[in-house]
């Protein structure tokens, strides 16, 4: 089975493959086998190859870039990829709740909002104080936190 799609990155700037390899070849000889096959990088810095446990997880990672297109599938039927496009868009969603509650996004909304007031920077300093602490306190009630 060999399953592979080619990635961008986030903005477009980092174009990459992944790919799922079920083989009978040792993890020894099939890393040997792809650094001849992919031989423009140096050391690892240009490939990861990690044993795959069989999970679907590693397949429905591949669909977490909105872009991504399928260049290599073999042994992989349309109802696998369904359940790998749906495991992807449960785990993402799973993502989306955690970045929620995590307490960087109070900070990181505030700093947006006070990006955008009208405020004048050059006043006393316990000016700035007031209105950081006041936009942390909107965040925080915002999100219901």
């Amino acid at each position: 089975m060999v399953f592979g799609m080619r990635h961008t990155g986030e903005k477009g700037e980092n174009p990459h493959y992944h790919l799922v390899v079920r083989t009978k070849v040792n993890a020894q000889a099939f890393r040997v086998r792809m650094k001849k096959i992919f031989d423009q990088g140096k050391g690892n810095g240009h490939m990861s190859i990690k044993p795959w446990d069989g999970s679907s997880d590693a397949c429905a990672y591949m669909f977490h870039e909105e872009n991504a297109q399928i260049v290599i599938r073999k042994g992989v039927s349309d109802a696998q990829l369904i359940e790998y496009k749906a495991r992807n868009q449960h785990v993402q969603a799973e993502v989306e709740k955690a970045k929620e509650k995590a307490s960087w996004t109070i900070e990181e909304e505030a700093f947006n909002r006070l990006k955008k007031l009208d405020h004048d920077w050059n006043a006393p300093y316990l000016d700035h104080e007031f209105e950081i602490m006041k936009t942390i306190i909107r965040v925080a009630f915002d999100k219901g936190k």
